[in-house]
């Protein structure tokens, strides 16, 4: 099995290490598998059962040039004890890398550069994780006092792009000069801190990763507390936004439902050519006969009026649930809106927590070096051995992804709150404050009586089980006899100049009543169906009863469990840094040895890490038990 292991490593890495020959002399792009194959001495099909395509076989090797040249970069400033000494080494480390035979530009570009660069996976991959690398040492150097205070990432980042400019310009032989002097002008630029060479470089080279990298320049961050964030992404959601509209829909159904109650009053118009009518005779100054007979040209104008008086009670129930529809949709928004809290909640904690990881991988970091250094300066004295160095040197390389993941870690979870909070991505933003928590008394039958009464989706079961009672009251008015009363005034005549008069005019008033006998049984099945619906809404309300009471015992025990980890790395946080002291001490006298360190300084950084987790852990489980019992953050109107 080890040796099959072995066997795939080498191939893949014989691919790798062709591809780069290859591509050095032409670019990528004119590198072809087949050349590929042959270098290595595989067959053709073997490279695609390791990579998906040739593009993947190029981020393969951009991403693990990547990674070398950040560790071999990393370890060869270890050695320096000041930022400004590290700053100056990497600029020398950066020029000799990137201008000696066989460079990443040389694959990327080739000589004529027409070979297409994938920018995007570049910033990601290559330069974001330099820059926050080189913006770590700028922290450093400002804390120290040997940096003017300034925005580290502009400043990394403006770096970065004031040696690369310089050397893609040197690769198509457009360079100002020769390499050594290039390099000098840019640690002179740099370390005066002249200001317009530092925008020049910063805008020509990092378009695609200023939003990766850094915050907009000249743009203070938009900084959101908790409650900002939840109003925030309140209005910010669509759906909330067509819950909204649904409520006005359901008003308008109120009054719709109302309206079957009132009288419906028609003014009516017509005409009406007949062939023939029947022929009567009237006295003068009576109503003229063909008001009754009709007329063969029938001129009629009136009002009618119909009044429904009973109908069995189908117009009460629409009425009523008209009124449940109304309620229903105002606690599925309630609902909604508890939802978009929870997330906000989840990723503005989630972000205050990533900010703490960044810290403590940062702080391992610099220890990790700090000692470093120490065991270097220990190694020239022959106190320690050389073992230890190396020891060392592997620590602060081992440390070095974890502050990459950190700040990506940050990156990726702002991102997701921006867009919820509907802020462009490259939006400078930054949560407030920091991970704390108030411990919260556990009342777990209080919490269950809470979420019965105020749960949306409890709410909106009871809901159910009331439209229930409603249907079958509506379905089962079929039975009941249907009364209404109309009424009516209309003038009629053959000539509409002799219209309007009394010999002309009628009325007529009356009332009428429906008594249902048979109907093939489709009241009987309206009722059924409604009476199945009342069944399933009662059944569904008994199984969000037991779900919330398991919601809550679940939050519950979270909140415990979070508590009793705080509380026991609470403690512990104190005896690490002790101890590391301790085992410092130790080192520095000759009495311990350097894993004891080592060992210290990792064990402090996970304790810090559970410490921060399980407030975190702590505050979700107050947010979940917060959605169970129906409860906001924010005030809500109306108790909608």
């Amino acid at each position: 099995m080890i040796k099959a292991l072995n066997y795939k490593v080498d191939t893949r890495n014989k691919i790798m290490d062709a591809t780069f020959a290859i591509a050095s002399r032409g670019g990528f792009s004119r590198a072809t598998t087949k050349e590929i194959a042959r270098r290595a001495k595989v067959s053709e099909g073997i490279i695609y059962h390791y990579f998906k395509s040739k593009e993947d076989l190029c981020f393969e090797l951009i991403c693990e040039f990547a990674q070398s040249y950040r560790r071999e970069a990393a370890l060869a400033i270890a050695g320096e004890k000041s930022a400004r000494a590290r700053i100056d080494k990497l600029i020398d480390f950066h020029f000799k890398s990137f201008t000696r035979k066989g460079n990443i530009f040389q694959i990327l570009y080739g000589k004529s550069g027409d070979s297409p660069v994938m920018m995007d996976y570049i910033v990601k991959n290559a330069i974001a994780p330099y820059a926050v690398m080189i913006e770590e040492i700028v922290k450093e150097g400002i804390a120290s006092g040997e940096f003017k205070p300034q925005d580290p990432a502009i400043t990394a980042t403006s770096l970065l792009g004031m040696m690369q400019v310089n050397i893609i310009r040197l690769h198509f032989g457009q360079g100002a000069g020769p390499a050594e002097n290039i390099r000098k002008g840019v640690k002179d630029l740099f370390f005066k801190g002249i200001a317009k060479a530092l925008t020049i470089a910063f805008l020509l080279f990092s378009g695609a990763a200023s939003a990766y990298c850094q915050q907009t320049a000249g743009e203070e961050p938009a900084v959101f507390s908790l409650e900002e964030t939840i109003s925030a992404a309140l209005k910010n959601n669509k759906t909330i936004q067509i819950s909204e509209a649904g409520i006005r829909e359901a008003q308008a159904g109120i009054e719709q439902a109302r309206s079957r109650f009132l009288p419906k009053i028609n003014v009516v118009a017509g005409f009406t050519r007949n062939g023939s009518v029947l022929s009567t005779g009237g006295a003068p100054g009576k109503k003229d006969p063909g008001i009754y007979s009709g007329y063969k040209s029938d001129n009629k104008t009136g009002l009618s009026l119909d009044q429904s008086i009973y109908n069995g009670g189908e117009d009460s129930a629409n009425l009523q649930q008209a009124k449940i529809d109304l309620d229903i949709r105002k606690q599925k928004l309630r609902a909604r809106k508890l939802d978009v809290e929870f997330e906000a909640k989840r990723l503005y904690y989630g972000l205050l927590l990533a900010y703490q990881t960044r810290q403590i991988a940062g702080s391992l970091l610099e220890q990790a070096r700090s000692h470093y250094l120490q065991v270097r300066d220990k190694l020239k004295e022959g106190t320690v051995s050389r073992f230890d160095l190396l020891q060392s040197k592997v620590q602060v390389s081992k440390i070095q992804p974890e502050v990459v993941r950190a700040e990506n870690a940050v990156e990726s979870i702002a991102n997701d709150l921006k867009k919820l909070l509907g802020m462009k991505v490259d939006a400078p933003f930054r949560a407030a404050g920091s991970l704390g928590y108030t411990p919260l008394e556990v009342r777990e039958k209080e919490f269950l009586q809470q979420s019965y009464l105020n749960k949306p989706e409890m709410l909106l079961k009871s809901l159910g089980v009331d439209m229930g009672k409603w249907s079958i009251e509506r379905a089962g008015s079929g039975y009941r006899p249907q009364i209404g009363a109309q009424a009516g005034y209309s003038y009629h005549s053959n000539d509409m100049a002799d219209m309007y008069n009394s010999r002309h005019n009628n009325w007529n008033a009356g009332f009428s009543v429906t008594i249902p006998i048979f109907e093939g049984f489709s009241t009987r099945a309206r009722v059924d169906e409604a009476k199945a619906r009342y069944s399933a809404a009662l059944l569904e309300k008994t199984d969000l009863v037991e779900q919330i009471a398991v919601d809550v015992r679940k939050a519950c025990l979270d909140l415990a469990q979070a508590e009793a980890i705080i509380n026991s790395q609470k403690d512990n946080i104190e005896e690490a840094r002790e101890a590391l002291r301790i085992a410092e001490i130790s080192f520095d006298s000759g009495e311990g040895i350097n894993l004891d360190v080592l060992d210290a300084q990792v064990s402090l950084s996970q304790i810090e890490k559970n410490y921060s987790e399980g407030i975190y852990d702590y505050l979700m489980a107050e947010a979940f038990l917060d959605r169970s019992m129906g409860r906001s953050a924010l005030k809500e109107e109306g108790n909608e």
